[in-house]
């Protein structure tokens, strides 16, 4: 994963952030705003099946990028020619995925922190409820679900350690020899490393 973070491709630095530079991001988010509002509301008039999720304008403010979540193709090459006469910019429209609309969006998750694909995930990774099995987690949808509806990104995060304590273990009800006795494994309990089983004699 390091190797990967240093291979990433990182933005160029081109100077230290000046006053007038912080005066022009402070008016670019007045332009992102209005944006956002009247294509949301033209969206809705044209009963568009589709949700807008947020506005950037490019430094110059001669570009600005609309995202937006769809469950199907969306014909809006109407809607961007009266985005573009009427907001006097050029238009990109950007439809993203479900799991990628919090990353745009940022948040706090149930844990408290600040949601991890708008923190510092960078490329989305497999997840899977087969991670949440290993680790002894429960298996219920809300507890698995992230903001996006999908399955938790934070799965990842310890899997590598959970999976290499898991290698060699007995599978849950085999049966093990404990002290010289019959025994049939209970759980796991991964972080603290041990094994419960039940006793032959109860």
């Amino acid at each position: 994963q390091a190797a990967a973070e240093a291979e990433r491709p990182r933005a160029r630095v081109v100077r230290r952030l000046t006053a007038d530079d912080k005066a022009t991001i402070a008016e670019l988010k007045i332009l992102d705003a209005k944006a956002f509002l009247y294509a949301r509301r033209r969206i809705t008039e044209r009963n568009m099946e589709m949700r807008l999720l947020t506005v950037h304008h490019r430094f110059d403010a001669m570009q600005a990028t609309f995202y937006f979540i769809a469950e199907r193709r969306i014909d809006f090459r109407d809607l961007v020619r009266e985005l573009a006469y009427q907001l006097r910019i050029r238009v990109e429209m950007r439809q993203v995925s479900q799991r990628e609309a919090p990353q745009l969006l940022d948040g706090v998750g149930p844990c408290g922190r600040q949601l991890c694909c708008s923190g510092y995930i960078h490329e989305f990774q497999t997840v899977s409820v087969r991670m949440a099995k290993i680790q002894g987690i429960s298996l219920s949808p809300p507890k698995l679900s992230g903001c996006c509806g999908k399955l938790k990104c934070c799965l990842r995060y310890e899997q590598d350690g959970y999976e290499a304590f898991h290698k060699g273990l007995p599978r849950h009800g085999a049966e093990v020899t404990v002290d010289g006795m019959k025994s049939k494994v209970l759980s796991h309990q991964y972080i603290r490393r041990i094994t419960l089983v039940a006793r032959g004699d109860g």
